[in-house]
Parts: structure tokens; sequence; C-alpha cells
């Protein structure tokens, strides 16, 4: 293995295997769903980290090129730190995981785990010993000349894949960010508009409650005045008992204003929330019919090239982004 050669030639490294990484985990994502997968961040045939983590485990193994244990260990810490780093801080950036191996026993915050590290050290020993070589042959025999021409160009090309990929998982995570929004407000509402519901039920039955007993009491006090009763004394029963009958329905009169002013109030405040609520829905509305479908492809070819993608801030709006773009596809067809 060289270790004189210039940035071309570890540029070239890089491209070849990135495409070689991508190669392998598109047939073997596709293998496994019975149908072709272009895997990967970027929308082109190129995986980063597998160019990134050869050009690193060559680097970190040209002191130990002479022991396969060394060349194992070291192999395996150096692209375990980089997939651990490029996980996080992509989740960090975009609030998703384009890998996850939470599911995976021994595994670190679902960035790394145990057996995809020692499958990393599997892989740096094929790469030095085995895979390496021709290409190292390979690179080495293209002229200084055309090999940084060729570097140039791939990278050029490789910017602007990225910049279009990073755009598009910043888009993925502002829609992502107004569906939870979106469901925030809808769930309020919906809480909302409940105890409303519950607390007008309260309501109405104290009041029926109230209601019955006042009817037995003014009963009561219909049977009181239909009996005998002495002379002289009749016409204070009567006016006692009206004056009675007179501050009951004073009473009721007033248990009815405050109970209407409590409603009202309520029934304001809960209009209030459900005019917001209707806005926001007319503006997602407005978003989603200015949005170009080329963003929506976009978004669709992104979760296609991620099919194991996870998001644990927004999950449930992960799914449902996901069924929005199944039920498109299925109209379409």
């Amino acid at each position: 293995m060289r270790g004189d050669w210039g940035l071309s030639q570890w540029l070239l490294t890089f491209f070849v295997y990135g495409f070689l990484g991508w190669v392998w985990e598109s047939c073997f994502v596709s293998i496994r769903s019975r149908k072709w997968v272009n895997r990967g961040f970027l929308s082109g045939p190129l995986l980063p980290i597998y160019g990134f983590g050869a050009v690193i485990i060559l680097l970190l193994t040209l002191p130990v090129r002479s022991s396969i244990p060394l060349i194992y260990l070291v192999g395996m810490a150096g692209a375990t730190v980089l997939e651990y780093v490029t996980g996080a801080a992509m989740e960090r950036l975009f609030h998703m995981r384009y890998w996850d191996y939470s599911q995976k026993p021994l595994n670190l915050n679902g960035h790394i785990c145990l057996g995809c590290s020692l499958g990393w050290g599997v892989f740096s020993v094929l790469l030095v010993e085995v895979l390496h070589p021709p290409v190292e042959r390979l690179i080495s025999a293209l002229p200084e000349l055309p090999a940084e021409i060729l570097s140039a160009v791939l990278l050029v090309a490789a910017t602007v894949d990225v910049t279009r990929s990073v755009q598009a998982a910043f888009h993925l995570r502002q829609t992502l960010e107004r569906l939870a929004e979106n469901n925030v407000l809808l769930e309020r509402v919906q809480n909302a508009l409940s105890e409303a519901s519950a607390s007008a039920a309260a309501r109405s039955a104290a009041l029926r409650q109230r209601l019955e007993e006042l009817e037995a009491q003014l009963r009561e006090k219909r049977e009181t005045l239909s009996r005998p009763v002495q002379a002289g004394r009749g016409r204070a029963a009567w006016e006692e008992t009206a004056e009675e009958l007179r501050r009951r329905r004073l009473q009721l009169l007033d248990a009815l204003e405050e109970k209407a002013a409590l409603l009202q109030e309520s029934g304001q405040r809960r209009w209030e929330e459900l005019r917001q609520a209707q806005e926001r829905l007319a503006e997602l509305r407005a978003e989603a019919s200015q949005r170009r479908a080329k963003e929506l492809k976009g978004l669709a070819a992104m979760l296609r090239r991620n099919p194991s993608a996870a998001s644990q801030e927004h999950r449930r709006e992960l799914d449902q982004m996901r069924n929005i773009l199944s039920r498109k596809k299925k109209k379409e067809e």
C-alpha cells in the first residue's frame, strides 16, 4: 500500500470504495425488499461513509500493515468511531437516523452496535489484504494529469449531489416539523372540544338536578296550600308560600344566568381555538398546493433510499409521511 499518494489518488480511492459500498448496500437491500432500491443518502451511486471508511482504514493501518490482528482492531476502531460520529451528526442536523441499530444487541444510542463493529473489522482485513492491492495498482497506473481531472470531475458531481441531498433532508425535517405542529394543534382542539362537551354535560346534569329539587319543593308547597287551614291563617300562609316561590324562581334565574355566562365564555374560547385550527389547516393546504411535485418526489426518493430511516422525535409524523407518499403512489399507479 502506497503512503506517498497525493490528493487526487486518495480522492479516487474514496470514490471507488464509495461506489463499491453503494453496489453492496443496494444489492443487499434490493434482495431483501425484492425490488430495486437505490440505497443511500445521496441520489447518485455513492455511499460516502464507505469511501471515508476505506480511506480512514487504509491510512490508520499503514503502520500495522504486516499484522492482520492489528489491522482488524485498528480498522474496527476507526470505522466504528466514524460511523458513530456520522450518525450522531446527521441525527442532530436532520432529526433523522438514516441507519438505526436500536433493536440490535449491544448498541450505543442506536448509531453503532457490536455486530456491525465486528463486521467493520472483517471488512478492514478484506480491504487491506484482498480488495485494495488491485485498486491501488489501477489508481497508481493513472498518469497524474488524468487522475487530477477525473478526481476533480467526480468531486464536482459529488458536491452537487451532496448539496441537493442535504436540501432534501432539511426539507424532510421541515415537513415532519409541520406535521408535528399540525398534530399538536388538532389534539389541542380535540381535547378542548372533549372538555367542553364534558363540562356542558356536567352543567346540564347539575341544572337538571337543581330543577328537580325546585320542582319537589314546589310540589310540597302546593300540597301545603291545598290542606285545610285555620281561619285567619290561610292568607298569611299563602303569602308566605308565594314569597318563597318568588325567591326560588329568582334563585333559579340567577343560577341559569350564571351557567349561561360560563357556557358563553367557554364557547367563545373553544370557538377561538377552532378558528385558529381552521386558519392553520388553510395555511397547510396552501403550502401543500404550492409545493412542487419535484419536491414531493425528492422526499419520496429520500425515504425509498433509506427504508430503515427512523426518527425518535418525529416517529408518528414519519409514519404519516410514508403513508401519504404510499397513497399518492397508489393513486398514480
